[in-house]
């Protein structure tokens, strides 16, 4: 399972356990925020860069719609790469029993 804070500044943790993608963050008025999106709803999943350099990280889903955008520090954008890579790979070879 692969689990990576995404910033330091906007409290986001994502995991991966070569199935589901869960994306956790802060509470939202006393609720804890927490999404999960299996791999066949995923049909994209990039970082992307705003006029200012600043990278995010982008879902686009089956419904041609981006699930979210959420902000990632410089130094985990490796990490965030890696991830992006296992969930293509993961994507690639997935099949229903």
């Amino acid at each position: 399972m692969t689990t990576i804070k995404l910033s330091e500044e906007y409290p986001v943790v994502v995991t991966f356990d070569s199935n589901v993608l869960e994306i956790f963050h802060e509470p939202y008025q006393q609720e804890y925020r927490r999404h999960g999106l299996h791999i066949f709803w995923i049909d994209s999943i990039e970082l992307i860069a705003d006029k200012w350099g600043n990278q995010s990280m982008v879902v686009h889903t089956t419904e041609h719609r981006d699930y979210a955008k959420w902000p990632v520090d410089e130094n985990i954008v490796p990490k965030v790469t890696d991830l992006i890579a296992e969930i293509e790979r993961a994507k690639a070879s997935f099949h229903f029993d």
